[in-house]
């Protein structure tokens, strides 16, 4: 029995190095990274500290990549298709990896030196880890070795921002092999098996997946008991990590007592698959129970802690590009796509507090969310350093630079014919990009008028010429209903402003006034402005043309 431990070892072990994924770029303009890091105690020592992120973790905050990152396997430079890397990229800060394959929170607990009694650590925990731990039950990755060069808290000392993704192996990883030794301990008669297993581990016939542990119990008679045995090693699980969880924050807080600590939630990998052909056993079901159960588990522990929690329940993973039965070798890859990863990077820094400078903008207010959004993303920056002006009006300077920005301040060449500009105004570049692409015209052939307010359908129509030059625009709104919805007003909307208006309003971008007005010939106010930015950013830019 015990060369059989070995064998199922071997077996987790490939699985954990086999696990993990993922990321495309970021939407959207140029982000603010000072409305998400104005925490740190060093920053007296320089931006670099001042702006440290940490990524805490397990095999998908270290970025392994089955197909272009496979030698990235945790505690060194993460790829830039991961979402830690993709974070720090938008914060524009130092990030120290510290996230490992394989780990659960009992290795996290311990690489930040946080004791863990030996009842804590049974039998079957360290039979199922053996491969992480020496003879004495030291985990190797934290002995001073070239592993770690330095230890975890020497970076979360520094740190602005701490994430912490784990818990996936404590309750889906690791009961896959807890659960069979716990079946094959009780049992003796199989031992003449082992060489025919090793054999095929060795050879590549199983697949390192929890479809591969079934078919190896299957093979030994023991499936009926091995379902029930992993459920209650995923229960287990989750018991370990309401162990584990309060001491890992409680350390991190006692290392740096400002920095932001964010909890990133489970997603399930397996969606409706099912383990069988015949779907009697639904393996997606269990693992979206286990899920909602850690993530339920997470947003408590957060509310207790002041920590954030990230929910990424929508993170696409391999195993959704391909759904189907796991034992027809569809959909085994649990980990995120580059999409997923992106996701998961939007989701942490949308989560992250806004640290708000403008003091015009109370919390209670109809626009505090859209405020707080375009300045998160450096979308609509304030008048002032502490001053946004929500009711003041928006010109048409103001209206070209928040368009050049929500385009990520693309550079363009060439003059312009107006002559009542200057070229070292703060409006100028955005003009010119503006100007080329046919966004804004001037009210002149020579005169811009930057200074002068602009309505509401004049907006709405530059808004919509941004669309059409992103390609973001399918079909074009319907008048028709947008008259039908109510609104008594459009008879003085500007005939070149109709299509613009139905656009934006059937793209739940515009919003009348109350409900018969929609005003289109009113003066746009920034707050207004800044609810129609985050709108077209949220349901247009980010997620792509909608009819």
């Amino acid at each position: 029995m015990k060369n059989l431990r070995k064998v199922l070892v071997l077996l987790l072990a490939v699985m954990v190095l086999a696990s993990v994924l993922g990321l495309q770029a970021f939407a959207a303009g140029s982000r603010n990274p000072e409305a998400y890091l104005p925490y740190s105690p060093y920053a007296a020592y320089g931006d670099e500290y001042r702006n440290c992120y940490v990524s805490l973790g397990d095999s998908i905050s270290a970025g392994y990549d089955r197909a272009e990152n496979n030698t990235c396997i945790g505690y060194m430079p993460t790829p830039e298709t991961s979402y830690p890397s993709i974070v720090a990229k938008t914060l524009n800060c130092w990030h120290y990896p510290a996230s490992f394959i394989g780990y659960r929170t009992t290795e996290l607990a311990v690489s930040l030196g946080i004791p863990i009694p030996e009842e804590e650590l049974d039998l079957y925990h360290k039979t199922g880890y053996a491969w992480m731990y020496d003879a004495d039950g030291q985990c190797h990755y934290w002995d001073g070795s070239a592993a770690v060069p330095t230890p975890i808290s020497f970076g979360a000392a520094y740190a602005s921002l701490m994430t912490i993704n784990v818990g996936n192996n404590d309750v889906l990883t690791a009961p896959l092999s807890l659960a069979a030794v716990d079946v094959l301990e009780a049992a003796s008669k199989y031992e003449e098996n082992e060489a025919a297993i090793a054999a095929a581990i060795e050879s590549g016939e199983l697949c390192q997946t929890l479809a591969s542990m079934y078919q190896l119990m299957n093979q030994l008679g023991y499936y009926k008991e091995y379902i029930p045995a992993v459920l209650a090693r995923m229960e287990a699980g989750v018991e370990q990590i309401k162990v584990n969880m309060p001491k890992i924050i409680e350390r991190l807080r006692s290392i740096n007592s400002t920095g932001q600590i964010a909890i990133v939630g489970m997603y399930n990998p397996y969606g409706e698959m099912s383990l069988t052909d015949s779907g009697l056993i639904k393996i997606g079901k269990m693992g979206q129970l286990v899920c909602d159960r850690v993530n339920s588990y997470y947003k408590q522990i957060c509310e207790k802690t002041g920590c954030v929690y990230v929910d990424v329940t929508d993170t696409e993973s391999y195993a959704d590009l391909k759904p189907g039965s796991i034992l027809k070798g569809l959909g085994e890859d649990a980990h995120p796509t580059h999409k997923g990863h992106a996701y998961m990077a939007k989701q942490i820094l949308d989560a992250i507090p806004v640290i708000l400078p403008y003091a015009d903008v109370p919390e209670n207010k109809w626009y505090r969310e859209s405020v707080d959004y375009c300045y998160r993303n450096s979308l609509m920056l304030g008048t002032k350093a502490d001053t946004f002006a929500p009711d003041e009006y928006m010109t048409r300077a103001m209206v070209v630079t928040v368009l050049w920005k929500l385009a990520g301040e693309p550079k363009v060449d060439g003059t312009l014919p107006f002559k009542d500009i200057d070229a070292d105004r703060y409006y100028y570049n955005a003009l010119k990009w503006a100007y080329k692409n046919n966004i804004v015209k001037g009210v002149t052939s020579t005169k811009f008028a930057p200074d002068k307010d602009v309505s509401r359908q004049d907006f709405v129509t530059m808004l919509y010429r941004y669309a059409q030059l992103e390609g973001l625009v399918k079909q074009k709104g319907s008048i028709s209903l947008l008259e039908r919805f109510g609104f008594k007003d459009l008879r003085s909307a500007a005939k070149y402003s109709l299509e613009s208006l139905s656009w934006a309003w059937n793209n739940s971008i515009i919003d009348g006034v109350n409900s018969t007005q929609l005003d289109p010939t009113g003066r746009l106010t920034r707050a207004q402005c800044a609810a129609l930015i985050m709108r077209f950013d949220q349901n247009i830019y980010s997620t792509g043309p909608v009819d």
